[in-house]
Formats: structure tokens, sequence, C-alpha cells
């Protein structure tokens, strides 16, 4: 779990924001960080069905219902094709977690590293994720779609749907190339199909 800040220091900063007549957010992933901020008067929670990932509490929901806090879903992520290729890589994986189980002789205990592998193989997270959403609709909340993608994982959002092109400018370190896109897009120096 991690706070970034305390309930007091998200009152001070809530109040603030909200004299200039402007909605607050917050970007929690664990239980008790929207809880923090609910409690501080927060607007709006990003990704709301992302806890690290845990089970959101019948609690949280109904907290985030009665104050009318909008989330921020990642829909993307758990829905469309997405979703497809996530339940057919997991079923994949099932198949070959059976069959080493089935060769295993049962007396080695897993490692720690192991089990979070079987979990990451098996989308656990991801399917946590969706399963806090379906209870945040379900409750009644309400809901945006939102994204932390950005354009390189999200190419249902682009005219085009191959990846943007790496081989910028040697100006462009990582987590510039896109600036550098839009840059020589505004430009008319690069094709406007990115």
């Amino acid at each position: 779990m991690f706070i970034g800040f305390s309930l007091d220091a998200q009152k001070a900063l809530i109040e603030e924001v909200h004299k200039r007549n402007l909605m607050s957010d917050t970007h929690s992933t664990s239980i008790e960080g929207p809880k923090l901020s609910i409690l501080a008067g927060v607007d709006v929670i990003q990704h709301p069905e992302v806890l690290d990932p845990r089970e959101m509490p019948d609690e949280l929901v109904q907290m985030i219902k009665e104050r009318k806090i909008i989330g921020s879903m990642l829909v993307n992520q758990i829905t469309g094709d997405a979703w497809k290729r996530h339940l057919k890589t997991k079923e994949t994986n099932q198949k070959k977690q059976a069959e080493a189980a089935a060769d295993a002789d049962g007396t080695k205990t897993k490692t720690l590293a192991e089990r979070r592998q079987e979990d990451r193989d098996l989308g656990r997270a991801i399917d946590m994720r969706r399963r806090n959403a379906e209870k945040l609709v379900r409750a009644g909340v309400i809901l945006t779609p939102g994204t932390d993608n950005y354009i390189g994982t999200a190419p249902e959002f682009r005219r085009s749907p191959t990846r943007l092109n790496s081989s910028v400018d040697d100006r462009c370190g990582p987590g510039l190339v896109f600036i550098c896109h839009l840059q020589k897009r505004a430009s008319g120096a690069e094709d406007a199909a990115v």
C-alpha cells in the first residue's frame, strides 16, 4: 500500500481546488487510497477498479455512489478485443500449468516469485479489475471511460492500427517519442496518419 498524501493534506488540496470551482481527482490503486480521498472530498477517482489487485469492498462502492463521485475506468483493457485476448491467453496458460502440475511430483512448494508469475500468466489482476468494474456498474456509480494507456497501447483510438514509429529523431529519448511525433505532425513534417 502506498499513500502519497495524508487525509489532512488531501483536504487542504481539495479545498483549494474547490475554491477555484474546479474538480479534484485522485489516482489511487489501493483500497485505502480512495477511501482517504473520498473522506477528503474528491470528485473523481481515476480507474477505481484497479485495486492492487484486490476485490473492491461493498463499503467503498457505497461511499463512491452515495457521494456521486465519478469513476474514470480503463475500459479498453477489460472489454472488447483486449478482453478476448486475455481470455484466450488465460486458457492457454491454464492448460500449460495443468500439464506442468501433472508432470510434477507434488513435493516442491512454489516460491513467491513463482506464485506471482502464475498470477500474471492467468491474468488474475485483469480478472479482478473486470469484477470490480462490474460491481461499480451494478451499483449505479457514475462512470466514464478513461485511459492510462497512451496512444501506443490503444490502437482503437488511432486512424491506423499500427504502433508509433520509434525511429523518430535522435532528440527523442524514452517517453518523448509521442511528443516528437506531435511536434512533427504540427509542422507538417510527418504523415498525419499516426
